[in-house]
């Protein structure tokens, strides 16, 4: 249970830090489009440098003190957006913080030891994920709406420390979360992920589907906020937007381990990938005219019931797909390489909102998710003709 509480404390403080830094940028900084792109890219940028190597450490060490650490330095940065006058300031802080996050999220898949436990570990983290979306930009905007920014800060830090607790727990409870290897095994834990990759067709187009899927969302998932700005003109909305995403990937964390076992992993993702596509085809085409505020909100849940299918279908792939003692580094890779359209689209993103639309984007972003999934349907179909060929 100690450990879920560790997740769970990471969560809640991830999505305070979403709605944080987004209130900061847009109703305080003023930042416009292409500013917000950087802001989404800053979430990515500790991905790529830090994730391998974070993914290789995390195979060999004691996992509960270095989440500590990562806790430690989550409590000792936030305090400093209080001072935020410029936005490349704001940049550097969210930086730290993600870079603690890379730390914290690439060695959960460490906290479960028994490939049993899978499926049900993942769709409890996908609960917890959800709901912290759901009531976490909730509770943060109402905060900062009557008691300001510093309220924010107060829950990040308290939820930080909760983390902390949790680790230090498990350590005193003598649950130490290792992998038992000399330091002569190190080289041979952390064989080199591509190898793993390549070896594993399967493997190799849940990761490629991933990635792909992932160039289409990171070109405009930054735009929503600003698509509700220009609707509501309510800081509120920020936190509305997240909670809608929470809702919806509450629904979809059900709906993945309903259909987990109907169906394959491959085939799982495709459906996931294409409910999102749907979601933004709609976000793109609708105006005041047709749609109310409240159904913008519903539609946005779309895309969370998308989220909440992958996290749950990726998460549990990789469980099944690759050996334990390689979880780690094979994860920080996928992170990696992830990372680098994380940081890039973002940008590209704003600034083709700046020149196109908001809208626009949200159109590009559809018709991508829609040639992923007839390019990985096309590859699934070529790895059962191959099979089949295989047992001929």
């Amino acid at each position: 249970m100690k450990k879920y509480l560790s997740i769970a404390a990471n969560e809640c403080d991830t999505y305070l830090d979403y709605t944080l830094f987004t209130l900061v940028a847009v109703y305080i900084l003023q930042a416009s489009p292409s500013e917000i792109g950087i802001l989404g890219a800053c979430y990515a940028i500790p991905f790529f440098f830090l994730s391998r190597i974070i993914g290789r450490y995390v195979d060999y060490c004691e996992i509960n003190y270095f989440r500590m650490l990562m806790f430690i330095i989550c409590i000792s940065i936030t305090f400093f957006v209080v001072y935020i006058d410029s936005i490349y300031y704001l940049y550097v802080i969210l930086l730290i913080k993600v870079s603690c996050r890379v730390g914290l999220n690439v060695s959960t898949v460490k906290l479960n030891q028994d490939e049993f436990e899978t499926k049900g570990f993942y769709e409890k983290i996908g609960y917890i994920t959800n709901l912290a979306r759901i009531l976490v930009p909730i509770i943060s905007v109402t905060a900062n709406e009557y008691f300001g920014i510093g309220s924010i800060i107060i829950f990040s830090t308290v939820f930080s420390m909760l983390g902390l607790l949790s680790s230090f727990l498990l350590i005193k409870g003598n649950i130490k979360l290792e992998n038992n290897k000399d330091k002569d095994d190190f080289d041979s834990i952390c064989l080199d992920p591509r190898l793993i990759i390549r070896k594993n067709q399967n493997l190799k187009v849940l990761i490629l589907s991933y990635i792909f899927s992932s160039i289409s969302l990171y070109f405009s998932n930054d735009m929503i906020s600003l698509f509700f700005k220009d609707i509501t003109g309510e800081p509120i909305s920020v936190g509305l937007v997240i909670s809608s995403l929470g809702l919806g990937g509450v629904i979809g964390t059900k709906l993945s381990s309903y259909i987990i076992d109907k169906i394959s992993i491959i085939q799982c993702y495709i459906f996931s990938i294409s409910v999102n596509s749907i979601a933004f085809l709609i976000m793109g085409i609708v105006n005041d005219s047709l749609i109310s505020v409240v159904g913008c909100y519903l539609i946005v849940s779309l895309t969370g019931v998308s989220s909440g299918m992958s996290f749950v279908i990726m998460k549990t792939g990789l469980r099944t797909l690759v050996d334990f003692e390689r979880l780690g580094s094979v994860t920080g890779y996928i992170q990696k390489i992830a990372s680098i359209v994380a940081i890039s689209l973002p940008i590209i993103g704003g600034i083709s909102a700046d020149q196109i639309g908001i809208q626009a984007t949200f159109i590009i972003t559809s018709s991508m998710m829609f040639l992923v999934c007839i390019n990985t349907l096309i590859k699934l179909k070529s790895l059962s003709l191959h099979k089949g060929n295989l047992n001929a």
